[in-house]
């Protein structure tokens, strides 16, 4: 009765440190003045929403051709034969998931159709330049700041391009 779910999570410890040589694997992370000054500096009539991705590693760009090959070993049950999958994208529990994510969802916040700018000295705060829409980027939450109707935009872009939950 009812539906089970799981998920596969590596352990990002034992990777061999070669998969990420010359790369950072850390994501940056807003800063918490960040999220008081967003908050702080709601004006009248603006929207303050939060919306949650789903399984947000598993829908960043996968890994391309001239990188490095990654896999992952997996038994079944203690005794059953061992099997290795290639994989083609991160996975919860790799080192370096979280920053894949972070450029994935950058680079779409960044992009042509999206026309968000980055902030400067804070690399998780997006501002769009028309419609004045201020995006922070926590992990897999994402928090924005501006009228209903840059909102209601945002929200329904965000929903066609990755899965959430609200």
């Amino acid at each position: 009765s009812g539906r089970r779910k799981c998920r596969l999570v590596l352990q990002g410890f034992s990777e061999p440190f070669e998969w990420d040589e010359g790369r950072s694997v850390d994501s940056p992370v807003a800063y918490q003045t960040t999220l008081r000054m967003l908050m702080a500096k709601a004006g009248k009539g603006e929207v303050v929403s939060q919306r949650d991705v789903s399984v947000a590693f598993l829908q960043s760009s996968n890994y391309g051709p001239d990188e490095r090959r990654r896999y992952c070993s997996y038994k079944m049950y203690k005794g059953a034969v061992e099997r290795v999958y290639e994989l083609l994208g991160p996975l919860y529990g790799q080192r370096s998931a979280s920053r894949r994510w972070y450029e994935t969802l950058a680079s779409w916040l960044t992009s042509d159709a999206m026309g968000f700018v980055q902030g400067m000295n804070e690399p998780c705060m997006f501002r769009h330049p028309v419609t004045g829409l201020v995006v922070v980027v926590y992990v897999d939450d994402i928090i924005t700041r501006g009228s209903q109707p840059a909102t209601d935009d945002f929200q329904e872009a965000l929903g066609a391009q990755f899965v959430c939950t609200d």
